[in-house]
């Protein structure tokens, strides 16, 4: 039989070659051995993540910030909202194979709780007076801000270097708790204004 050539496999021990032999019943001959497959690396033959494997995890929703950092905002002024995100890696099983994963987010959908249709980014904001992702509450009222995180991911067999895309991508929510929006009149006065009255 022909050598076969021993691959390098990122450091982790290849798989031996495979072979079999067969006979049609119990009594009959043996077949000859037959190579059912070759020297091969564990990451060549390790089963697709699949996204319902990656929607499995235990991903960390992205934290929420906003400014003004307070329990109320102003109507009609824009409040900022910003989406901490870090990549996440975390350690599965696959079929027996120890795999590592990487979550990235790729975008965020914010619903500001008042009807408004969501804003959808790639941008996780910034803080003012650069700030890209924001939403101006037109009515007075309490809102809850909820903020859906999606997230890319890949993974690699345990130990090697080469990453595999997954072909799927995987949801967080997080959910501020209530601001309430409220309305500001100024008014011209003629000296300091000192009363509860003003």
């Amino acid at each position: 039989m022909p050598a076969q050539s021993v691959p390098d496999c990122e450091g982790v021990a290849p798989l031996e070659p495979l072979w079999g032999r067969s006979r049609s019943t119990p009594t009959a001959p043996w077949s000859a051995w037959t190579l059912v497959s070759p020297w091969s690396c564990p990451q060549d033959v390790l089963p697709a993540f699949t996204a319902e494997d990656f929607r499995r995890l235990p991903l960390t929703p992205a934290q929420v910030t906003i400014q003004p950092a307070a329990a109320t905002v102003l109507i009609n002024i824009p409040t900022i909202t910003m989406a901490t995100a870090a990549q996440q890696n975390l350690a599965a099983d696959l079929l027996g194979y120890a795999v590592e994963v990487q979550a990235t987010a790729t975008s965020y959908s914010w619903d500001y709780g008042d009807g408004s249709a969501p804003l959808v980014t790639t941008s996780p904001g910034r803080p003012y007076p650069d700030h890209d992702v924001h939403h101006s509450y037109g009515d007075t009222g309490t809102y809850a801000i909820t903020l859906t995180t999606t997230w890319s991911g890949q993974y690699r067999l345990a130990g090697t270097t080469t990453w595999q895309d997954i072909d799927g991508t995987a949801t967080t929510a997080t959910t501020t708790p209530p601001i309430t929006a409220v309305e500001r009149r100024s008014t011209l006065v003629a000296e300091a204004c000192t009363s509860a009255d003003c």
